[in-house]
């Protein structure tokens, strides 16, 4: 598995995992827009903008996606998502390694941080087994249903 730039043919793929708003909006938050457009979800997600990352197997198969950032001092984390075939198998781990690794050697920081819904258990379980504990946001709450994240020594 390798970890390779996302690209705006990337994009038809990313969107076949999202059938409904709630699905999306567990994933990218509440200003994504949808029902989207092959350009509404580029912009959305910011692709041009925010170093975002395809998790693919050896034989080019898609497994997963995600973002990171420069915030508050972490590297930060988001729209984190595997395809919806290869959930519950622990590719998650992988593309959270795999990011992180990029992340710190890009951003030249030791920490990371992320944020999750607390109405997606799953994905709570699957950070925290990565090392991420919950903290207050340092400018304080962003949104109620929101959890913060932050792994305070990545690897």
């Amino acid at each position: 598995m390798q970890l390779r730039r996302a690209a705006q043919t990337d994009i038809i793929e990313l969107m076949s995992w999202f059938n409904t708003l709630g699905e999306v909006t567990s994933w990218a938050g509440p200003g994504f827009r949808f029902p989207f457009s092959i350009a509404s979800f580029a912009e959305d997600v910011r692709l041009s903008s925010v170093s975002s990352w395809i998790l693919q197997a050896g034989d080019g198969q898609i497994l997963g996606f995600g973002q990171y950032s420069m915030q508050s001092g972490h590297c930060h984390l988001s729209r984190l998502v595997i395809h919806p075939q290869f959930r519950g198998h622990g590719f998650i781990q992988i593309l959270l390694a795999k990011l992180l690794r990029q992340g710190k050697a890009a951003l030249q920081t030791r920490s990371a941080s992320l944020f999750v819904f607390k109405t997606n258990p799953g994905a709570m379980r699957a950070y925290q087994l990565a090392g991420f504990i919950e903290q207050p946001h340092p400018q304080g709450l962003l949104h109620e249903l929101c959890s913060y994240m932050v792994l305070t020594e990545m690897v």
